[in-house]
């Protein structure tokens, strides 16, 4: 299909092809209903990424970078702790817990030494054009 229009009670949400319903959700909604989100509040948007952000801030687990502890980087980043890790095919899934909550991080699993340790200290990078303000 070229168009998807997403509805929530009866009432249109969100309406363009796949690739812009998945990457620029319009709600808190919208974001859930495809893929996986991280939603931080407007407190947690603007204590990570500065006063620019005034809403609910959604962001992809994908566009996490993991890196190691101490790390610095162009892009915002935090410390973090490795608290779950589960491999659901060729993604590894953590739940990082840092100073936004638990967040989920999705890599590439491109072999068994990819894989870090529950309790890992790791550096948290993100692309600020990943960042998609939601209602």
């Amino acid at each position: 299909s070229d168009r998807i229009v997403l509805m929530n009670a009866g009432k249109i949400v969100q309406s363009g092809d796949a690739e812009t319903l998945y990457t620029a959700p319009v709600n808190a909604f919208a974001a859930g209903f495809i893929g996986n989100y991280n939603l931080l509040n407007a407190e947690q948007g603007k204590s990570l990424f500065g006063p620019r952000f005034q809403g609910k801030l959604a962001l992809r687990p994908e566009s996490i970078t993991l890196l190691p502890a101490g790390a610095t980087r162009s892009e915002p980043s935090l410390p973090g702790i490795i608290r779950q890790q589960q491999l659901p095919g060729n993604v590894i899934r953590y739940q990082v817990e840092c100073e936004a909550g638990l967040l989920t991080v999705d890599c590439l699993n491109r072999s068994a030494s990819d894989l870090l340790a529950t309790g890992s200290a790791v550096t948290l990078a993100v692309a600020r054009d990943q960042l998609c303000e939601v209602a």
